[in-house]
């Protein structure tokens, strides 16, 4: 009677651990721009890094999409080539997160690129007109 127990209860067990160490395993290093190691050439796993797209650098001319992001004063061209379209905010200075691989010209190829506008999500200061009674005409 007790093997009947213990078995089921192993196997949930053993199905679980198995789990938690594929996740670990599977998991992306994330990174700013600005804390990348200095060699890029040990970074051969998938890797996600965050910066700001550098104003001018986008080039859409010729497929894949090439652009530089920036963090820090520290700078990491990148190579888009996803699948996916582009997103409607990916534009110059769009805070962005790109996921990929470093190849080995020193160019991030990115094979998922996620971009936002900084300014949406920033408090707006509040206006000088703000803080004036309105006036009745």
């Amino acid at each position: 009677m007790h093997l009947k127990l213990w078995v089921p209860i192993l196997l949930i067990l053993g199905g679980i651990s198995w789990m938690m160490v594929t996740n670990l395993n599977a998991s992306d290093q994330s990174f700013k721009v600005n804390e990348l190691p200095s060699d890029l050439t040990d970074l051969t796993q998938q890797i996600k890094i965050k910066g700001r797209i550098v104003a001018g650098s986008i080039d859409k001319t010729v497929p894949p999409v090439k652009f530089v992001i920036q963090e820090g004063g520290r700078e990491l061209p990148v190579r888009y080539v996803g699948k996916e379209p582009l997103p409607d905010l990916f534009k110059d200075h769009a805070e962005t997160q790109v996921t990929g691989t470093m190849a080995k010209d020193g160019v991030f190829d990115a094979v998922h690129l996620q971009a936002k506008c900084a300014s949406k999500y920033e408090a707006m200061a509040p206006t000088e007109t703000a803080n004036q009674p309105a006036q009745v005409n």
